[in-house]
C-alpha cells in the first residue's frame, strides 16, 4: 500500500484589467501542460496568507496582496512512492505595481484571460470554477 500524506496547497487569482492570470505547467512535470492559477504547497508553519504571496512571486514575478478567500477544492496526486491527498484554498489577489510576468522554470507559458477564455485552455474542472467565481 503507498503512503498517504496530505498537504495544504494555496493558489491565487490576479485579476487585472477584466482577466484572470493563467500559467501553463512544463511539459516533463506532474500535469504536463496544464494550465493552472499560480499555486504551491504552504510550508509547515507559515501563514497561509503569506503562502500565496509568497508563491505567486516566485512563480510570476507578480507582487500582489489578499483580497479574500474564494474557494477550495481538493486533488490527489499519485507519485511512484506515495499518494499527495491535497486540499488546495483560493485567494484572490489584488496585483500591486508592475503586470510583467517572469515565469519560473516551473512553467512553460502564462495568459490572461477573459470569462471567454476559460474554456479554450487544458484548466482543470475545479480551478474553472475558481475562476468563473470571480467572474461572477
Amino acid at each position: 500500500v503507498n503512503n498517504i500524506v496530505q498537504k495544504i496547497a494555496v493558489g491565487g487569482v490576479i485579476v487585472n484589467d477584466g482577466r484572470v492570470l493563467i500559467i501553463q505547467r512544463v511539459s516533463g512535470d506532474t500535469f504536463p501542460d496544464l494550465w493552472e492559477l499560480p499555486s504551491g504547497k504552504k510550508e509547515f508553519l507559515e501563514n497561509s496568507l503569506e503562502a500565496i504571496v509568497r508563491e505567486t512571486k516566485e512563480e510570476t514575478g507578480l507582487d500582489t496582496k489578499v483580497i479574500d478567500t474564494i474557494g477550495v477544492f481538493n486533488f490527489i496526486v499519485e507519485k511512484e512512492d506515495e499518494i499527495r491527498d491535497i486540499v488546495q484554498v483560493n485567494f484572490l489577489l489584488e496585483l500591486i505595481g508592475s503586470s510583467k510576468v517572469k515565469l519560473s522554470s516551473e512553467h512553460q507559458n502564462f495568459a490572461w484571460i477573459t470569462s471567454k477564455g476559460v474554456d479554450k485552455y487544458n484548466i482543470s474542472n475545479e480551478v474553472k470554477e475558481i475562476i468563473n467565481k470571480v467572474f461572477t
